[in-house]
């Protein structure tokens, strides 16, 4: 719903949103997939496209891999929150 909501609000958040992710990917040399691509063969490891249509769901114009935990979660959401510019935290930090 994240994903769904940010791109309500700006139509060229998606693009950032797989940039950033593109981003994190190439930084991580732990990490082995993409979370949200605009393709979903690459979501995961090139010769798994089994796992990318078995795990995979299209949001806001973008597929976003399933298959993942609560950290993993997290950092899609972190994620999302940069492509907004938008400042990630708790909720109890935030001023009405």
């Amino acid at each position: 719903m994240v994903i769904e909501e940010l791109a309500k609000e700006n139509p060229s958040f998606t693009e950032k949103l797989i940039s950033v992710d593109e981003k994190q990917y190439r930084s991580s040399s732990h990490r082995t997939r993409h979370y949200v691509h605009n393709d979903r063969d690459q979501l995961y490891e090139a010769n798994r496209k089994d796992l990318a249509e078995k795990f995979s769901r299209k949001v806001a114009g973008v597929w976003l891999g399933t298959n993942l935990n609560s950290q993993t979660m997290l950092q899609v959401i972190k994620e999302a929150c940069e492509a907004a510019e938008i400042e990630y935290g708790p909720l109890s930090s935030l001023k009405w």
